[in-house]
């Protein structure tokens, strides 16, 4: 069964739509609560930022530029939250690192 391309399109479009709501919503929650995102994965968020960026790409791609448009909001979402996540880890380890090399000094910290 052949399907029209115009339709095709159509479903793209509605399913970003869709797609721009939830992101909407979290954004909502996440403004009203942000510790919500404490519980995130580094990992997870970033391959979902990755894929989401990749499927914008793929509508770049294949000339659908309202569905590119209306999919950056949640591509820059998930970037953000990957930012998020993942900047206490790296906070952390400079931290870390500062301690160690403070230990080193000492001469208190042998491997």
């Amino acid at each position: 069964m052949a399907v029209d391309g115009r339709v095709i399109n159509e479903v793209i479009l509605l399913a970003n739509i869709i797609c721009l709501f939830g992101t909407l919503l979290q954004i909502y929650q996440v403004i009203k609560n942000k510790n919500m995102l404490k519980g995130y994965s580094f990992t997870g968020s970033l391959l979902t930022f990755i894929s989401v960026f990749m499927f914008d790409v793929g509508f770049w791609m294949l000339e659908q530029y309202l569905s590119t448009a209306i999919g950056a909001v949640t591509v820059i979402y998930w970037m953000l939250v990957t930012i998020y996540t993942g900047h206490p880890k790296t906070k952390k380890s400079v931290e870390e690192n500062r301690e160690i090399k403070a230990l080193k000094e000492l001469g208190m910290f042998k491997r």
